[in-house]
């Protein structure tokens, strides 16, 4: 039995993809298996996948009838056959000792989740500056969680490998973008031993196609609803002391209630910063297809609908201060940029 399972989400993204498996084959702990979850591509990926696979039997390639991030990991995670489960997307890479690293120290501790710091890479070749004392510090999962949501320790799951029941009791929301942001804090507070490696081993390619990188009135439907859903956990689940509670609140409700603008001027046919125009009744539509209103009245208009989710469950609880007008796009910071967590 492998120690670790990788598991690669694969849609069109056949240009990266040998570099990514490439990088995991060539890890110094060889002892894993890879699972390419490959989801409706129509670039050749599906078809590299299955090449790949003939090149080293640590491979497993499943094709998928639906596409989405959440489905591909969760199915992955089924027929997955290691005790520590890891992420990779398939547009990044991972430098060589990653691996044997977190997982050593994952054996030495005990630990039901270790993660790393990672580099932002970049198509003109240009990196941010690899961090870390190289120290392996042993954690509070509610430190770290508050961490997640002050935005010092990453949301993302390809920093981490975790014990194999903690995403299985938690898996990734199905129909959704920002996922990881929904979820991982919660994976974490279910944690009880957590390891910090302070070194950098992973690459996060910041490519210009990439879904961080193309907001749209439903991505940012998406972001919103997970912002907000950590506020319920401040709310009924943390043992986060009241005072930094009341902070974080604070920061995501300000945040909640950006993206809800950011939304309304999306749907209502407004153009936000990149240009792109909303079209309020489609989306509309679709996200009440997915269920997304599920909670709200009928009869109340398109903005209320939305505005009520923030406002029934958490604005009316504390006197929160708004984010200024004038805010800057935070879209792409949010979910792409992730500083060095703190001690």
């Amino acid at each position: 039995m492998p120690g670790i399972s990788v598991i690669v989400p694969v849609h069109n993204t056949v240009q990266y993809l040998e570099r990514c498996v490439g990088s995991i084959l060539s890890q110094t702990f060889e002892d894993l298996e890879i699972i390419l979850a490959e989801n409706l591509s129509d670039d050749g990926s599906a078809e590299l996948c299955d090449k790949l696979a003939l090149r080293d039997n640590r491979i497993k390639v499943m094709h998928l009838d639906k596409a989405g991030p959440s489905y591909a990991r969760n199915q992955a995670l089924k027929i997955c056959s290691s005790p520590y489960i890891g992420y990779v997307d398939s547009d990044d890479y991972i430098d060589k000792d990653m691996y044997e690293t977190l997982y050593g120290a994952a054996v030495e501790y005990g630990a039901d989740v270790v993660y790393c710091n990672f580099r932002m890479t970049y198509p003109d070749g240009r990196q941010t500056p690899s961090q870390g004392s190289g120290k392996i510090v042993k954690r509070k999962a509610e430190d770290i969680v508050t961490d997640i949501f002050t935005e010092t320790v990453s949301s993302a799951p390809w920093t981490k490998i975790f014990r194999r029941h903690i995403p299985e009791k938690t898996p990734f929301p199905e129909g959704r973008l920002y996922e990881d942001h929904a979820v991982v804090y919660k994976m974490i507070a279910d944690c009880s031993c957590c390891v910090w490696v302070d070194r950098t081993f992973y690459s996060y390619y910041q490519r210009p196609e990439s879904t961080c990188h193309t907001p749209s009135p439903s991505k940012i439907y998406d972001y919103f609803c997970a912002e907000s859903g950590r506020i319920d956990y401040l709310d009924r689940y943390s043992t986060i002391p009241q005072e930094t509670k009341d902070e974080i609140f604070r920061i995501q409700v300000r945040n909640s209630i950006y993206y809800f603008r950011l939304f309304i001027t999306l749907e209502g046919g407004g153009t936000d910063a990149k240009g792109n125009q909303g079209n309020a009744q489609q989306t509309f539509f679709r996200l009440q297809e997915k269920g997304h209103f599920a909670e709200i009245g009928k009869e109340t208009t398109l903005q209320n609908k939305i505005f009520l989710e923030i406002l029934q469950r958490h604005i009316q609880k504390r006197n929160v201060m708004c984010p200024p007008n004038n805010q800057t796009d935070r879209h792409d910071k949010k979910r792409c940029v992730h500083n060095r967590p703190r001690i």
